[in-house]
């Protein structure tokens, strides 16, 4: 118990808490935009699964179909920068947000690994890595609102 008291009130816990709360909250409304601009585009160039040539509904699916999507891409790089993302060409600004969440709750369960020594930060241990996170994160502040 007095483990567990002692990473509650280690300052650095409440800022690790607040880092992951808040990247998960800069992803999904990265997320939302991107899609919001790039999704109409990405129907406008007409990509067709390789197989069944349906349609394809999301870029997600691109790995369907043999049409080369070079120009898409290109012209996902204009509208990132048309709508104030500064990403290297090529990048995504919704996979750049994920990933900084993945590096905060990586960032979280190494101090509390520090605490507590329960091996959570170890990659391979997924399911782990969830209830871990669950457990050090306590209630999400905006849950309460």
């Amino acid at each position: 118990m007095a483990q567990l008291l002692a990473f509650d009130r280690d300052p650095k816990t409440a800022t690790l808490r607040r880092a992951v709360f808040q990247a998960r909250d800069r992803a999904k409304t990265t997320r939302t935009h991107l899609e919001a601009y790039t999704l109409p585009v990405f129907l406008e160039y007409g990509f067709v699964h390789q197989r069944t040539g349906e349609p394809l509904s999301h870029w997600s699916q691109l790995y369907l179909c043999d049409q080369d999507p070079t120009g898409f891409y290109a012209h996902c790089d204009r509208l990132n920068r048309e709508n104030g993302y500064t990403v290297p060409e090529g990048h995504s600004p919704a996979l750049i947000a994920e990933r900084e969440v993945i590096l905060t709750e990586n960032a979280l369960l190494q101090h509390a690994d520090s605490h507590f020594h329960l091996g959570v930060s170890a990659p391979y241990a997924l399911a782990l890595r969830e209830k871990a996170l669950k457990l050090f994160l306590g209630a999400d502040p905006k849950e309460g609102q």
